[in-house]
């Protein structure tokens, strides 16, 4: 029952945020191939003429990465070392992505100058480089992917098959002259290419990668961005530029002290079964006040589900008491829902639950472009359940622990009532506010869904006082992080 009223409310929401259609995809000029390549002497391939102590800053995002979420990726390339097998270059790098810096290494094949070794913390942003910067190394037989041949003529038509289904046509296509953050650059060659993902790339000779770039994907729902990078600056240095630049400190520094990349995997079907949902989610033991990391993939009911493309969802959590909202996570990321454009969704957000048994009810929209409400008959919902732990570290939660139940039952605002408590007295615990619903009820809610419920007519009780929990107060938590 809850569920259905959590989509009830959640809905109300949507549509009161006023949400207008959303804008056009941006037109990326597409041109037509030429089969005759273009009137320019030269070749390339990517890493053409690289160097111990290049460096390069790009811009870029990836559709799998956060929903092509744009990060800035700095690399340095020290070292090119003969392994026992083959040669490869070693590189230092640094990612900022919003307020987090990941500082790091990466080994980067020889051949194709894609990522093939990274440090753990830099992963995800290796994988997006490959299938991004380095993306033209895996369309065009470059270097010695063909037999020694170093790179592509630009009079000549590339043509690549990528994949058993869906063929690649690449080639250049035309010359611009073309300005970036890094510098501006006559003539670069335009390379386009016409498949199963559409787009274009800068480039020129000499020079080890493409300037920019921008590429979609075409879909049942219309065009969807795939990656889009450029070139902020390059320079060559004999001595590491990244002296003095630190990671920003993980979990450690809020003392939490959990490895995020511990995760649970949950995959079910929505209550109505309308979708396949499969929830990732770490660490495998959430601790109140410390932060968790979800990948959310959205799926159809197939045999064989894909991933559906553009989905709005959100993740909610609810009182059992009135069957309220006490916290939006899309409302504490300042919107009225969470939009996953390739089907795949990760954030991370805080656990403010207290220790047990947290619900986190996922409800799903539908599919739509981005600010458009969904077709009626889409909505659905699914819960996770998660065990939180207490943040001193102790080993259970209500669920192993009879009297803190107990303790936390009593501090419901309805035994409270039950107990004779008037309305606008209920003391809340764990940092919540107290709210009255439109029909007098009290509720205990997170800050950050304060405003969300003023606008459903709940209305915030001034004066009133929070009882102090075993853990931090929320003034003194960190503050929400954004998904990375």
């Amino acid at each position: 029952m809850y569920k259905t009223i959590a989509l009830a409310i959640a809905l109300v929401a949507l549509a009161a945020s006023g949400a207008a259609a959303a804008a056009a995809e941006a037109n990326l000029g597409i041109r037509p191939l030429q089969p005759s390549g273009v009137d320019k002497e030269g070749s390339w391939y990517v890493g053409e003429n690289i160097k111990v102590g290049d460096y390069f800053s790009y811009d870029l995002c990836y559709a799998r990465y956060v929903n092509c979420t744009e990060f800035n990726m700095k690399i340095w390339f020290k070292e090119h070392e003969q392994t026992r097998d083959e040669t490869r270059w070693l590189a230092e790098v640094v990612v900022t992505d919003g307020d987090r810096i990941v500082v790091g290494e990466m080994s980067f094949d020889d051949r194709g100058l894609a990522h093939v070794g990274t440090d753990q913390e830099l992963r995800e942003y290796g994988e997006a480089f490959n299938l991004s910067v380095s993306f033209l190394s895996y369309l065009v037989q470059f270097s010695s992917y063909s037999g020694g041949e170093k790179g592509k003529e630009f009079t000549d038509t590339w043509r690549a098959v990528v994949g058993e289904l869906c063929g690649l046509r690449v080639a250049p296509s035309g010359l611009e002259d073309l300005t970036v953050p890094a510098g501006t650059w006559e003539d670069a060659v335009v390379v386009s290419w016409i498949g199963c993902d559409n787009g274009k790339a800068w480039i020129v000779d000499e020079f080890p990668f493409p300037l920019k770039a921008d590429a979609y994907r075409a879909t049942s729902e219309g065009r969807l961005r795939n990656f889009a990078f450029v070139l902020v600056d390059y320079d060559n240095v004999q001595e590491s530029p990244f002296a003095g630049i630190v990671s920003t400190p993980g979990t450690e520094r809020i003392g939490c002290g959990a490895d995020i990349k511990r995760v649970v995997p949950v995959e079910k079907a929505t209550d109505g079964f309308k979708y396949v949902v499969h929830v990732s989610y770490g660490p495998d033991e959430a601790v109140e006040g410390c932060e968790m990391e979800w990948q959310l993939k959205f799926k159809g009911k197939e045999a064989v589900p894909e991933l559906l493309d553009r989905m709005l969802f959100d993740i909610l959590v609810l009182d059992d008491d009135y069957g309220g909202v006490v916290r939006s996570v899309a409302s504490e990321h300042g919107n009225s829902f969470l939009y996953a454009p390739s089907g795949l969704y990760l954030l991370q957000f805080e656990v403010k639950e207290p220790p047990g048994i947290a619900e986190y009810t996922v409800v799903v929209y539908g599919l739509a472009p981005e600010g458009v409400l969904p077709r009626p008959g889409e909505q659905d919902v699914l819960t996770v359940q998660i065990d939180v732990r207490p943040k001193d570290g102790a080993a259970g939660g209500v669920a192993d622990d009879p009297a803190h139940a107990e303790a936390e039952k009593s501090r419901s605002p309805r035994l409270q009532v039950l107990d004779g408590v008037q309305a606008d007295e209920v003391a809340c615990s764990y940092g919540r506010i107290l709210m009255t619903s439109p029909s007098g009820t009290p509720a205990c809610v997170f800050e950050t869904s304060g405003d969300m419920l003023e606008q459903r007519g709940f209305v915030k009780v001034s004066g009133a006082d929070s009882k102090e929990s075993s853990t931090d107060d929320a003034e003194q938590r960190p503050p929400l992080q954004r998904a990375i």
